[in-house]
């Protein structure tokens, strides 16, 4: 699924990027989403209503908000930093960015996707005593509510689907 915005915004920064006023996405999001998970066994309407239940004009707001609304849903309650509330230099891109958005934090170590190994250039890390850590994410099956497995789906999918998104 995606969200529509205006043309002209392909490459700017998310927290500058409008929502599409004059589109009904959200309410084509929710009939998906319905028409996929009415019938999985924890299905939970109410999650579902208030993750798309949110005035925002900017797509970094939904998705600041759904990411917010999913994790208090489970439980979790570490606190998130927008990297624009650091004063980082906007200029900067990939790695740099990357480097200044784990300082200006403190950190000491920087968590990345095995999908980075192809264009981090981790010696930017070393030269400013941060390490990298790779993770290798091996999704566990579950039962789903269509026939087989599909793997890297939503966490709503996890959610519907079981009891628990820890396991």
């Amino acid at each position: 699924m995606t969200v529509p915005i205006p043309k002209g915004y392909s490459h700017a920064r998310i927290c500058d990027v409008p929502l599409l006023e004059t589109s009904d996405w959200v309410k084509t999001h929710i009939k998906t989403l319905l028409g996929q998970y009415k019938t999985a066994p924890y299905f939970d309407e109410t999650l579902l209503n208030n993750i798309y239940n949110v005035r925002a004009k900017l797509i970094c707001e939904f998705n600041i908000h759904a990411i917010q609304t999913i994790c208090k849903h489970i439980g979790i309650n570490t606190p998130t930093i927008r990297s624009s509330d650091l004063g980082v230099t906007s200029d900067l891109k990939s790695t740099e960015l990357l480097l200044e958005i784990v300082q200006r934090v403190g950190g000491t170590v920087y968590l990345s996707g095995a999908g980075a190994k192809t264009y981090l250039d981790t010696t930017l890390f070393e030269d400013n005593h941060k390490r990298v850590v790779y993770t290798e994410f091996q999704e566990k099956e579950y039962t789903q509510n269509q026939p087989g497995f599909i793997s890297g789906l939503t966490v709503l999918d996890k959610l519907f689907n079981t009891e628990t998104v820890f396991d």
